[in-house]
């Protein structure tokens, strides 16, 4: 029996809720006329975090390095985690059922790497460092940690900036028409 990602996304969003994070799995978010549709979705102090999780292959690492980086660019979340589950720890599961998937979560190492707003000259390989495998509890101070430093580094305002000098541009350019 396989296990479907969303029921992983469903227990660990349950599970970070538990440890203090606001967290919903499986979100539809409407951005323009497009449907966007996060694992799982969070706000914490006021920053939007969203977390994608992938079953380990070959190419999970690219996947989730492509899908975190577009959350950010795209203005949906200041902070993305990507995380890799482990199939083997799921799969010994001989008949799943949300509690056991849960119970196997809670004790799963989790291989994650977190991407922030105003990154910058990231290298462009997927398989680059910043990969670490975490436990649930080290991966809430890793979020937390991680929007600590999004909000000390005042990148939000300069985000602002950014979205400000974009629009008067646009603005300069549809006067001009």
């Amino acid at each position: 029996m396989s296990v479907r990602e969303e029921n992983l996304n469903v227990e660990l969003a349950s599970l970070l809720v538990e440890r203090g994070l606001n967290a919903i799995a499986e979100v539809k978010l409407h951005v323009g006329k497009q449907r966007k549709l996060p694992d799982v979705l969070m706000v914490v102090n006021g920053v939007n975090v969203i977390l994608e999780g992938k079953y380990d292959s070959p190419s999970a690492r690219e996947i989730l390095r492509n899908q975190c980086k577009q959350r950010i660019d795209k203005g949906l979340a200041e902070v993305a985690v990507g995380i890799i589950y482990d199939a083997n720890q799921i799969s010994t599961i001989l008949i799943a059922d949300q509690k056991q998937i849960r119970n196997r979560l809670k004790k799963m190492p989790l291989v994650v790497k977190i991407w922030k707003l105003g990154q910058e000259n990231e290298s462009e390989s997927p398989d680059e460092l910043g990969w670490n495998t975490v436990t649930l509890d080290e991966l809430v101070s890793v979020i937390r940690d991680a929007v600590n430093s999004v909000a000390s580094e005042d990148v939000l305002a300069k985000a602002v900036e950014k979205i400000e000098n974009g629009v008067d541009r646009m603005t300069s350019n549809l006067l001009q028409l």
